[in-house]
């Protein structure tokens, strides 16, 4: 199956990986796992968690929204603490 892999503005820049894999001519995408990291790839609210979950779903939906999806398309979201 072919796919795109994709490193959407507003993430930090990965390394030995992308954040978003697409299914091309499918509606299947699959994001890496996200972290607490602006664009620039520096912690956002090192030490308080809120502020951490915020950034990270920010940059889950930053991720969703370059493969053309939206927050509610969402099939799962698995969270680690």
């Amino acid at each position: 199956m072919p796919f795109e892999l994709l490193n959407p503005e507003g993430l930090e820049s990965p390394v030995g990986y992308a954040h978003v894999a697409k299914i091309t001519g499918g509606k299947i995408i699959h994001v890496a796992g996200q972290a607490p990291f602006d664009a620039n790839g520096e912690v956002v609210g090192r030490g308080d968690l809120v502020a951490q979950f915020s950034q990270v779903m920010q940059n889950l939906k930053t991720a969703v929204e370059a493969a053309g999806g939206r927050a509610n398309d969402y099939a799962v979201l698995t969270i680690y603490i």
